[in-house]
Formats: C-alpha cells, sequence, structure tokens
C-alpha cells in the first residue's frame, strides 16, 4: 500500500495511514483482518538500480544519510518485489466449526488524497490446524473483541448469549497457555559420597548341584 504520491517523508514521520496500525487495507480471514504493508516498509531495502530493471514503473527516495532506495511504484515493478519474496504478509483466520465456511479477500480503501493505492498477488492457503501458535492469538483477540462488545449498548438476551460464548472462548483458550515455570530453588546441595559408604560386590550364587537339579 502507498499513501499519496510524495508519501515517503510522511512514511519517515510515521503519519497516519503510512504505519502498519492504521493502513486502511487489510487481507481479511472471516473475522479476522491484517493490514498491508506499506510499500517503504519492507525489511528488505533496495539499493541496486537494476534491480526493478525489467520494469518501467519503480521509484526511488534518498534516505537521510544520502542512501538511495529503490521501490515498486506499479504493477511491472510489484510483480519483481513479490517474485523475490519482498512484502509477504501472514494472515490467520479461524472456523469455529465443522461445516463453517472461510471467507477471504481483501477489502478496505486506498483513495487517500485522490493519489493512493494498494496492489497484491499470490495468495497460498496453509492449514494449521489446532497450533496453538496459530490458535492462541487469533483467539486471544476474539476475547478482547467479545469483552469490548459486552461494554456496547446491547440488549439482554444478546448480552447473556455474548456472556456464553465469552466463557466458552476462555476455556477453550486456557490449554493453549504456557504452564509457569516452576520455581528454582535457591540452594539445593546433596552430601557427597565418603568411602565409609559400603561398596557392593558381586553377588555370587553357589553353583547347581546335582541333587538340586531337575530331573529331564
Amino acid at each position: 500500500y502507498r499513501y499519496g504520491r510524495t508519501a515517503f517523508q510522511s512514511f519517515l514521520n510515521g503519519d497516519y495511514y503510512t504505519t502498519k496500525e492504521t493502513c486502511p487495507v487489510f487481507v481479511y480471514m472471516n473475522a479476522n483482518q491484517t493490514p498491508f504493508t506499506n510499500v517503504y516498509g519492507d525489511p528488505v531495502q533496495i539499493t541496486d538500480a537494476e534491480f526493478y530493471s525489467g520494469s518501467n514503473d519503480a521509484t526511488s527516495e534518498t534516505l537521510p544519510d544520502g542512501t538511495t532506495v529503490y521501490f515498486p511504484n506499479g504493477m511491472q515493478s510489484a510483480s519483481i518485489a513479490f517474485s523475490a519474496g519482498m512484502f509477504t504478509q501472514s494472515a490467520y483466520g479461524l472456523v469455529a466449526q465443522k461445516g463453517d465456511l472461510m471467507r477471504i479477500g481483501v477489502k478496505g480503501s486506498s483513495n487517500q488524497l485522490n493519489d493512493s493505492w494498494s496492489i497484491w498477488d499470490n495468495f497460498k492457503i496453509t492449514y494449521c490446524g489446532y497450533r496453538a501458535d496459530v490458535v492462541q492469538p487469533v483467539l486471544e483477540q476474539a476475547i478482547v473483541d467479545a469483552e469490548n462488545a459486552l461494554n456496547s449498548a446491547i440488549g439482554k438476551d444478546v448480552v447473556a448469549q455474548l456472556q456464553s460464548a465469552l466463557d466458552a472462548a476462555r476455556n477453550a483458550s486456557s490449554p493453549y497457555k504456557k504452564p509457569s515455570p516452576l520455581p528454582r530453588p535457591s540452594s539445593l546441595s546433596l552430601p557427597p559420597p565418603t568411602s565409609s559408604l559400603p561398596t557392593p560386590s558381586a553377588a555370587l550364587l553357589p553353583p547347581p548341584t546335582s541333587s538340586t537339579r531337575p530331573t529331564p
């Protein structure tokens, strides 16, 4: 996502619409939403002027230290960046029960300043099952959203239903929480072995005699 035509300075300033939290375009998977990455915000910063040589719509900006950095500014240059693994975004969604639908898409607005834009490609869907590192953050956010909804002006019947769902979500969340580590003892010492302790010797059994051998 790019905010306006002269958005680089706005990005450096951390202005609204230029940060991850305030991006107005996002991927949604059911109720979960993940904002787009700003065109200037990818961890990989391209300083090679030949990187976008296969396109005619890249742009360049100058960092405060004088370094020239190149960015996609259209479909051709964005395709080159995507093919190189840049601007990769991960989003997660939950299906509550078997048979429910998973709605996936992009929505939002990119008409800020009448000169903003967004672009995306190469969706890949991965089933994560019940992995705790995926389920836990989404479930915790759902709990926060439900708690906030309880404070809004809604009817008593809706409150009761929402409270029941919230209690169920909290119970479901608890198995994914990591147990607290056990306290470490401040000191623990065992007595060292001493020479006075008896050393076990091999136990020898007497060989069987003819009188005690079983008869075949």
